[in-house]
């Protein structure tokens, strides 16, 4: 069967396909689930292990059999099955995430499909691969993997950038990290430009920010400062990052959770309040002010060259850090004061659990 040579890896057609992977996966935030991946796909998962107690024989013996120390793949076209076996013996996990998001490479980069080659085919391979054709659909697929597991598009957009850092944010080994950052250094400008789609689909996991003041996680892109207490003592809310180990203490009365949860107020779809804060007015509908008293219906920066939207529980404005309209007219308590009231708000049982000296009974 005739057909025309490979000579080079298809790398911008595979930035494409991972891109559309993440879509149609619906996959917004990081480390991605390999595993889980890999079974959507319909494949059949085999550990070396398994394999080794199925056969009665060492895992040693598996990877004399398959032929790889790492994993493989196999398919078989007349029931259009894969079967995907790794080592979960001696690989470390960061390994085994990047041996199944490669052999995950092989089969949507269709590799077994549009050129069929043995031994992972079983069945009539009609077309076999040249060694140098091998090598590149290998590079295809480490390349899938790498723009899968730790994209250096997205790497662009977050605030953490060593490799340490980035090994657990993204659940990669360090070489696969320093890798990836590498990619970043030397194609600043192609990146640079190809960052649209990322910014989109991984808004939230890019600005997602954390207030090491009153613990609260918010979503607000160019944020300086906390909206509930003010301070600019905020970090990247990405909890694989080492800092969050040292926030989650044994919690100790008074002390503050590390998700705490401060009121929302209902709003409207226009981004108006339901009700006015000030007098309970609730024919508010598109109105700026309240009908009754003339509050605005929107929380705003009380900065007038500020003067931004924002959230109804906001008592600061994220970009500027002035007061909002709402927590100026005291329409909105301290958070000090909030979290006092949520603290009395819990039910005795968790009162007593958590060391009040009052009786709950």
């Amino acid at each position: 069967m005739s057909r025309a040579p490979i000579t080079k890896p298809r790398y911008p057609l595979i930035i494409y396909w991972v891109k559309r992977f993440f879509q149609l996966n619906n996959i917004i935030t990081f480390p991605v689930d390999v595993n889980q991946l890999v079974k959507n796909y319909g494949v059949k998962l085999f550990k070396y292990s398994t394999l080794a107690d199925l056969f009665n024989c060492t895992v040693d013996n598996i990877v004399d059999i398959i032929g790889s120390e790492d994993g493989e793949t196999f398919y078989l076209p007349d029931s259009e099955l894969y079967l995907v076996t790794y080592n979960d013996m001696c690989l470390s996990l960061e390994r085994r995430r990047w041996t199944l998001a490669h052999e995950l490479g092989h089969i949507v980069l269709q590799h077994f499909q549009l050129f069929p080659f043995s031994p992972s085919v079983i069945g009539n391979g009609l077309v076999q691969l040249t060694e140098s054709e091998s090598r590149i659909f290998e590079r295809e697929a480490d390349f899938f993997a790498s723009e899968l597991l730790c994209s250096p598009a997205l790497l662009c957009q977050i605030p953490s950038r060593s490799s340490a850092e980035v090994s657990n944010i993204f659940g990669v080994s360090n070489e696969a990290a320093s890798y990836a950052l590498e990619r970043v250094e030397t194609n600043k400008e192609f990146y640079k430009n190809r960052t649209a789609f990322y910014k989109t689909q991984f808004y939230d996991f890019i600005h997602g920010r954390y207030c090491m003041k009153c613990h609260h996680s918010f979503i607000i892109e160019k944020s300086k400062y906390c909206p509930i207490c003010g301070s600019d003592k905020l970090i990247w809310n990405n909890r694989n990052l080492i800092i969050f180990d040292f926030l989650e203490p044994p919690i100790r009365e008074g002390e503050l959770p590390l998700d705490m949860k401060y009121h929302s107020y209902p709003e409207q779809k226009n981004g108006k309040t339901q009700k006015c804060f000030r007098c309970d007015n609730e024919e508010i509908g598109d109105d700026d002010y309240c009908i009754i008293c003339g509050l605005e219906t929107q929380n705003k920066c009380s900065s007038y060259s500020c003067s931004e939207t924002l959230s109804l529980n906001a008592r600061y404005c994220p970009y500027c850090g002035e007061e909002s309209i709402y927590y100026r007219l005291k329409l909105l308590p301290s958070w000090e004061d909030e979290y006092k009231e949520i603290q009395s708000e819990l039910d005795p049982a968790q009162q007593f659990a958590a060391g009040s000296e009052d009786i709950p009974f």
